[in-house]
């Protein structure tokens, strides 16, 4: 498995596998035949390559830009062609990319990241850490995975604009967590996530996501339909709120019905935690367009009902900015409301053992933290100096009794 570097500084003269003399375009790295199965394309610069119509031949390729807290690199269609890449190897990875302007060729049918080329597993994929924008939908084809292991979509900002389709659609195979959904005023009456349908799927999940519609209402399908679970999402905008037979712990500010169950197309009722009718009381939720920045935006301020609605799900314990979430009472969205100076302190835990067991074996020392509040805002949780194991070191590691002989 070899990592190929990419940079603007770089030369497709070279072999691109060091820092110092990497490749000047993606597409160098991603022609035919040039990686194998599990390379790695690496951008290792912020720069914007107007590139398009890339296509991923090799199978478990990953493309990523490793250095984001700087900021990501630009992959700009600039309109040129209707997609970005086009996939014949599975699974791929994308990483820390700013992805955006297919062109629609004039018809908004038409424009996507993502198109289907002739892989038989191409529903296959992880996105992570990536900003999306200026595009109508994100694939061109229903993600439809069977892999038995789910594709994801984590930690990422989407905006869609000019979408007369569903901006993401799945079957089978899809989990959702960690990301801003938005759509522009201009989109028509489309969903934001459009499922199977009744009962075909039960393994496409949403969670700690924030959707934001702002096109025009449709007049049967909701802005999450036919989706298997939603839990821990905000769901605002023109239209009706979630179509799904499993929803818990969500907030809906809605023009319409709030919920569908979606065996039956009947209107449903609040499941579990879940808040209807409630504004969600972003930072600022008429904030729109393609720029990095307004995603911190739909952080949640102090006084939303959704800090502490939701509740803990699929070991997520950071939001979409890595800010750690709240044990047992996080927020509901993909921002966890931060305090900066403010400590949140975790409840106490069960003292797992008495503290002397027969045999005289001493049990304090496993009980340390047990008797200890943690502050949630540390990960790892660290223990204070002042709770150490007590004894000489020879002793601290001992679970049995011990004597002293002369």
């Amino acid at each position: 498995m070899t990592t190929y570097y990419v940079a603007k500084t770089g030369n497709d003269s070279n072999a691109g596998t060091s820092q110092g003399a990497p490749k000047l375009t993606l597409g160098s790295v991603l022609a035919y035949g040039f990686m194998d199965d599990g390379d790695t394309a690496e951008i290792i610069d912020e720069g914007t390559y107007s590139e398009y119509s890339l296509d991923i031949w090799a199978d478990n390729i990953t493309i990523a830009h490793t250095a984001s807290e700087l900021g990501r690199p630009v992959i700009d269609a600039g309109g040129n062609a209707n997609h970005i890449f086009e996939i014949y190897g599975s699974p791929y990875t994308l990483v820390g990319l700013e992805l955006k302007s297919p062109s629609n060729s004039g018809n908004p049918n038409f424009g996507q990241i993502i198109k289907k080329g002739s892989a038989s597993d191409f529903h296959y994929f992880h996105i992570s850490g990536c900003f999306i924008h200026d595009t109508p939908r994100l694939f061109n084809f229903s993600i439809n995975n069977r892999t038995g292991t789910p594709s994801t979509i984590k930690d990422s900002v989407l905006y869609f604009g000019g979408s007369r389709n569903a901006c993401f659609s799945a079957q089978h195979g899809v989990e959702i967590s960690n990301c801003l959904f938005t759509s522009s005023a201009d989109t028509e009456d489309e969903p934001l996530l459009l499922g199977a349908g009744a009962g075909s799927a039960t393994d496409i999940t949403a969670s700690f996501s924030t959707f934001i519609h702002r096109g025009a209402a449709h007049s049967s399908d909701p802005i999450i339909t036919s989706w298997a679970k939603v839990i821990n999402c905000i769901v605002s905008g023109s239209g009706m709120g979630i179509s799904s037979d499993d929803h818990t712990y969500n907030l809906l500010n809605v023009s319409g019905e709030d919920f569908r169950n979606y065996a039956n197309d009947a209107n449903g009722s609040a499941g579990t935690g879940d808040i209807i009718d409630t504004v969600p009381l972003f930072v600022d939720g008429a904030a729109a367009g393609s720029a990095t920045s307004i995603a911190g935006n739909y952080n949640l301020q102090a006084s939303s009902p959704a800090v502490n609605a939701g509740i803990d799900f699929d070991s997520i314990v950071v939001d979409i900015s890595g800010t750690s979430r709240a044990r047992n009472s996080p927020d509901i969205g993909c921002f966890e409301y931060y305090c900066e100076g403010c400590i949140t302190w975790d409840d106490y835990t069960a003292q797992p053992n008495i503290n002397f067991e027969s045999g005289f074996v001493i049990q304090s020392p496993t009980n340390l933290a047990s008797n200890h509040r943690f502050n949630e805002e540390k990960d790892p949780k660290q223990t204070p100096f002042s709770l150490g194991t007590k004894g000489p070191a020879n002793l601290r590691g001992r679970t049995t009794a011990y004597k002293v002989e002369r």
